[in-house]
């Protein structure tokens, strides 16, 4: 049996039915007859804590934990300090294996670069193939997002980039979720490496379990319309937008348009604070399940995709977005807004254009034919293009195609 590992710098590693996407990975290679093995951070990105009592037991795969520093900032110095200290980790894990032990692939995810380089000098040394997911762009994709200036951002984040791009270099295959970052991750390498374009997916029988599951608990009004915003409640997405766009519906008598923020963040006080001067009605979860989430979901209207980087594609929640059946009004231009014009899933509105917005979610509103053909839609679209068990086969077969031509 080949063995891989699997290293990333987080993944969900509570139960055996994680949904992010590298546990996802892991699970696939293992349930495909290779021995496999999560290597991955001791520091939960997400929860901002030190992960304790895993339960090896309960999963399909190998669990190997990486020590590194941790930090409370998700921009900082400390954090990248954490990444450097969990690579130079990893390379010696790596390098402290017995021969017998080595796995036959490697496949990283990217971010970040410090781990894909420490994984390549094993790779290097040792003659293994090494596969690079590349989930994000980061930190690239902050630039122009924050209160620091655009300039001072590109400038501090180039150091970065070009380690980026050495770490791209370094691949023997290129795989990702989008074909942005994708082509973005190809275009550095010298030559036509194999690469594959793998959507983050989704369970649709998972999503149909958490309806059931959280029916009776999760109550919505007969008359209400809800509108749905999942992920971090940070500067970074363009919240107010959403909030001043349903107080401008509610000047015109459109007084049962709800919002849920599926989520929390640093801007949360902020966000409320908005919301009750202008009297808009509002929920915010705070950190929630994911199968609960996706319970809300099933029960909203529409989806807000409210960024203000044109960068970032088709995320996990645009995904859960599509699972739910739900039209997504957008703000990135590029591959999801092409995808959702195809598909006639939702709409663009300019990141910061309330008036654009406003319009955008009166039109679903008052069109409720439209709204169910775009619900439709988007189930669809999740059906056809978006179904985990059938795409991450994909990855399989690479690896394995791989391991043939390196015996021949």
């Amino acid at each position: 049996m080949n063995k891989i590992f699997i290293v990333a710098s987080w993944a969900d590693i509570k139960t055996n039915n994680g949904f992010d996407r590298l546990s996802y990975v892991a699970r696939t290679f293992s349930n495909n007859d290779f021995e496999t093995t999560l290597v991955t951070s001791d520091y939960n990105h997400h929860g901002k804590k030190f992960h304790e009592n895993i339960n090896e037991t309960l999963f399909d795969y190998k669990i190997k934990l990486i020590h590194e520093l941790g930090y409370r900032g998700n921009i900082s110095i400390k954090r990248i300090l954490s990444h450097a200290i969990f690579a130079r980790n990893i390379k010696k894990y790596l390098f402290q294996l017995k021969k017998e032990d080595y796995p036959n692939v490697i496949y990283v995810s990217m971010p970040f670069s410090t781990a894909t380089l420490a994984c390549k000098s094993f790779c290097k040394k040792n003659n293994i193939p090494l596969i690079v997911d590349v989930i994000d762009l980061w930190p690239e994709a902050f630039i122009g997002i924050t209160s620091v200036p655009r300039i001072l951002s590109q400038t501090m984040v180039l150091p970065w980039q070009l380690l980026s791009n050495k770490a791209y270099r370094c691949a023997d295959a290129i795989v990702s979720h989008n074909y942005t970052y994708l082509n973005r991750a190809l275009k550095e390498t010298k030559e036509n490496i194999p690469n594959e374009m793998v959507y983050l997916g989704s369970d649709l029988q998972f999503a149909e379990k958490c309806q059931e599951k959280y029916d009776d608990e999760i109550f919505k009004g007969e008359d209400e319309f809800w509108i749905s915003y999942v992920g971090s409640l940070a500067e970074n997405y363009d919240l107010d937008t959403i909030v001043l766009a349903v107080s401008k519906l509610k000047q015109k008598g459109i007084n049962n348009i709800k919002i849920l923020f599926l989520g929390t963040g640093p801007y949360e006080n902020k966000l409320k604070g908005l919301a009750e001067n202008l009297n808009v009605n509002y929920f915010i979860t705070g950190y929630i399940e994911y199968a609960k989430l996706i319970a809300y979901l099933c029960k909203c209207d529409i989806a807000m995709n409210a960024i203000k980087n044109p960068v970032i594609i088709i995320s996990y929640k645009t995904s859960d977005y599509f699972t739910a059946g739900l039209p997504i009004i957008n703000s990135s231009k590029g591959e999801l807004q092409n995808l959702i014009d195809k598909h006639k899933m939702g709409f663009y509105y300019k990141t910061g254009d309330v008036k654009m917005l406003a319009e955008k979610i009166e039109t679903l509103y008052s069109d409720r034919n439209l709204l169910k053909q775009m619900k439709d839609n988007s189930k669809i679209f999740a059906n056809q293009y978006l179904d985990k068990k059938k795409n991450y086969i994909k990855l399989v077969n690479l690896a394995n195609n791989m391991l043939r031509e390196k015996k021949i």
